[in-house]
Formats: C-alpha cells, structure tokens, sequence
C-alpha cells in the first residue's frame, strides 16, 4: 500500500487556487476531489490544472466536460494509488485497463451491458488525456500526436445491436399523432425528414426544415 504524502507550501496554494478557479462553476464535491488530488499527488493536480486550462482557453469547454473529466481522472488516480503513487506519464495500459474493468458488472447485475458503454466512454476520455500528456510538450501540430501504449485498449462490442426495446421505438401510429398535434412547423417537417432517413443525423440537412 502506498503511503499518503502530505504536500504543504506555497507550491500546494498555487495549485489549490487554481483548483478553486477551474471548479468554480462545478458541484463542491468535485472540487473536493481535485484538492484530494493534489494533496496527495500535487504533480499530476498540478498537469491536470494545465491540461484543463488549456481546453478552457483552446476549445471553451463547459463546466459539465470540466467536471467529467477531474472525476474521471481522480478517481483513476485513486485506483492507481491503491498499489503504487504514480504520474500520468508513468501510468501503464494495465493501470488504466484494470481501472476501467474494476467497473465491470455481472449479467445479474446488468443485463443490458451499460457498463460496456460507460467502459468506452471513459476510455475515449483517457484517450485524449493522454495523449495530451504525451505529445504536448513534443508537438506543437497535433496531426503529429501519436497515441502512447498505456491507452491502446480495443473498445468493447456489446452484445446487444441496440440499447432500444421495441417497447421504446416509435410506431407509425405514434410518429402520426406527433405530426398531427406539434405545433411548430419547422419540427414537424424536421421530424419527417429523419423518418424518411431512417433517423440518421449525419444524412438530414436542417436548413430546409428552417425555411419552413
């Protein structure tokens, strides 16, 4: 078991201040997490600070993308400190595999796989973290990022084509009623529009739904 390393000083206030800055518009829990975070590992708080810097200043990320990632990232730092105190950069592909399978549930427990769907969504979240953590400082042009070892995990197929039941799909009957009682113009002929393209975003165009 690795001990905690109480980190004190000026260096922890500046990190802390930046905490309170980055979370200011976040749930106090997450805001607990991170100064956790920092109290016990004040190196990657303080990567962790930079990297959610820059995409507030880069890419103006809301607070709710703010949030998911700290959680996200302490809580795998919790589960990496479990065993040994580590930075980000040293952090291996059976740290953060063994992480994100520590949430795997039983078919009892979760016959529908939605732990498959939180694994992937996590994973893609790790994704970019780290290979921020391991190309920024190297390469200014990201087209030159390379993905690093430690997040190089195959994604998880669910046994399922669809999360749907046909129990929540939509009839005829129901998309009929829909047309017949909106009273916005502009949904009702958006709407038929994803019914003539079997409901796939990437193939309707809004702006004529707009001029309607």
């Amino acid at each position: 078991m690795s001990k905690t390393i109480q980190v004190k000083g000026p260096k922890l206030e500046v990190v802390l201040n930046r905490i309170d800055k980055l979370t200011a518009d976040c749930f106090p829990y997450v805001n607990r997490l991170f100064k956790e975070l920092a109290k016990e590992n004040l190196e990657n708080a303080s990567v962790l600070c930079n990297f959610l810097e820059e995409q507030q200043n880069e890419r103006n990320v809301k607070s709710s993308t703010v949030e998911t990632y700290i959680k996200r990232l302490c809580w795998l730092a919790k589960h990496v400190e479990k065993v040994e105190k580590k930075t980000w950069k040293k952090m291996t592909k059976e740290d953060i595999q063994g992480y994100l399978l520590s949430h795997k549930k039983s078919e009892q427990e979760d016959p529908k796989h939605k732990w498959i769907g939180s694994f992937n969504s996590w994973l893609s979240l790790y994704i970019g973290f780290f290979r921020w953590i391991h190309n920024h400082e190297k390469h200014k042009n990201r087209d030159d990022w390379e993905t690093p070892e430690c997040v190089k995990i195959k994604r998880l197929k669910r046994p399922e084509e669809s999360t749907y039941t046909p129990e929540q799909m939509w009839t005829a009957e129901d998309h009929e009623i829909f047309l017949r009682y909106c009273p916005d113009s502009m949904y009702k002929a958006f709407h038929a529009m994803t019914i003539d393209n079997s409901a796939r975003p990437a193939g309707t165009d809004p702006e004529p739904a707009r001029r309607v």
